[in-house]
Order: structure tokens, then C-alpha cells, then sequence
């Protein structure tokens, strides 16, 4: 639990925080909507009824492989695309996020990356008492 002052109620940082610990993965505008809902008061009841919305929500590593299909030649993705997906399309990622992205993804000597590998790594399997129902 988030909360750092010990005051009951989370900010907006360790909110979105403490969800993604927790597994959910909101973009910005599902974020924004939750929090408008459910309005200043993010404590502990707010974050187990945010989570329980936005963890069904989270993408799985299938689905993440499916999107980069059209993209990907073999399963494979060149770093300079992933890096110009990264930082021109949907939630851009600043150069810190895209470095911290490559180096997860572990491209090859020719700057090649796995797909799959990539996706299971953003997406690791869910602890079993997580998973969706």
C-alpha cells in the first residue's frame, strides 16, 4: 500500500502506482476516468474497486504478439521500429522509458527482437490467485 504520508489516502502518483504493482496496466485516459469516478477520496477501498476494473482490462502477452504480427517479420521486430512505435504512437515513451523498453526486450547482434520474448517479459504470467475469472 502507497501510501507515504500514512495520512489514509493515496495521490494520484502512488495510486497509479499501487495499481501497477498490483498487476493492472490503465493507459492515461482509463486512469483519468477511474479517478474522476471515483473523485479525491483514493484510499484503500478506491484502489480495490479501481483495480478490480482495470485488471480486466490488462492486455495479455497474446495479445500484445497478435498487435505486433502485422509488424513483426518471423516473430521478429527491428529496435528502431519498436523505438519509433514507442515514441510516435499511442502513450508516447520519453528516451528514459525507450531505453529501459530496449533493454528489456534484448535485441540481438543485428538489433533484432523477439516478439514473444518481449511480450511475455511486458507481460509475465499472472500469480494464480490474479488471474481472470
Amino acid at each position: 500500500y502507497y501510501d507515504r504520508d500514512g495520512d489514509g489516502r493515496l495521490s494520484k502518483d502512488e495510486f497509479l502506482n499501487a495499481l501497477r504493482a498490483m498487476g493492472a496496466c490503465p493507459n492515461t485516459a482509463d486512469f483519468e476516468d477511474v479517478c474522476q469516478k471515483l473523485g479525491s477520496n483514493l484510499d484503500h477501498k478506491a484502489l480495490r474497486e479501481a483495480w478490480k476494473k482495470l485488471f480486466r482490462q490488462r492486455p495479455t502477452s497474446d495479445k500484445l504478439i497478435a498487435q505486433f504480427r502485422g509488424l513483426s517479420q518471423e516473430g521478429m521486430i527491428d529496435k528502431n521500429v519498436l523505438r519509433f512505435l514507442a515514441t510516435n504512437y499511442g502513450e508516447r515513451l520519453n528516451e528514459d522509458e525507450v531505453n529501459e523498453l530496449l533493454k528489456l526486450a534484448k535485441p540481438d547482434s543485428d538489433g533484432q527482437i523477439n516478439v514473444e520474448h518481449l511480450a511475455n517479459a511486458l507481460m509475465p504470467p499472472l500469480p494464480q490467485a490474479h488471474k481472470r475469472k
